[in-house]
């Protein structure tokens, strides 16, 4: 449940799905050594992503889905407030990314995400 007592929360989910995403790639970019922009679009990034390693492409639905869920509902005074199937799709979107931008890094980053997440 999305909810904190009677409070939806969907919109914090769907924004932080986004910055998932978002930092996931910053992340990759990192550790190639790239110096990382003050930016927030994720098609930059993903081309940036795929100047080191072209699979990268796969996630173009996905980076330009999450844009939206950064800022649509983020803000205060907007009417919109995501549906559980947004906060579904966000969730997803979000794992695909990170999850395909982890197994593109060294072995021994991704041996250092793991023991971080306890997992």
């Amino acid at each position: 449940m999305l909810a904190f007592g009677e409070k939806w929360l969907g919109d914090t989910a769907v924004y932080h799905c986004q910055q998932a995403a978002e930092k996931s790639l910053k992340a990759y970019l990192a550790l190639n050594g790239s110096q990382i922009q003050k930016i927030h679009d994720l098609t930059v990034l993903l081309s940036q992503c795929e100047r080191y390693h072209a699979a990268f492409s796969q996630l173009l639905d996905a980076c330009e889905i999450l844009p939206p869920y950064g800022t649509l509902f983020r803000y205060p005074g907007t009417a919109l407030t995501p549906k559980k199937s947004d906060v579904e799709e966000a969730v997803q979107l979000a794992t695909e990314v990170y999850e395909f931008t982890v197994s593109h890094m060294p072995v021994e980053v991704q041996k250092e995400i793991v023991a971080g997440s306890g997992r």
